[in-house]
């Protein structure tokens, strides 16, 4: 994952979604369609997933995050999602 231009390690933009507390409900990658996306496009079962950090505007993905019944999408450093990633996470 390549840090963008103006992004440090631990600024808190970037986006990771707790798929063991997501409840498929679908309404974050109804809203923010370039940043979620369900697993495996299974849009009726699956997890949510982020798919491209900052994929839409900050006001859509704000929506998308105040819209989840689960609050299970948070707002964490460049180095928690790497450390997610590393330790078996997939968002």
């Amino acid at each position: 994952m390549d840090l963008a231009k103006g992004q440090s390690d631990t600024a808190t933009d970037m986006l990771w979604v707790d798929e063991l507390s997501c409840i498929g409900c679908t309404w974050c990658a109804s809203v923010a369609r370039q940043t979620f996306r369900m697993a495996n496009g299974d849009h009726e079962f699956g997890t949510a997933r982020v798919v491209q950090q900052g994929g839409d505007c900050e006001d859509t993905i704000q929506e998308a995050i105040d819209c989840c019944p689960a609050d299970c999408i948070m707002h964490c450093t460049r180095n928690e999602v790497l450390c997610s990633i590393h330790h078996g996470g997939t968002s």
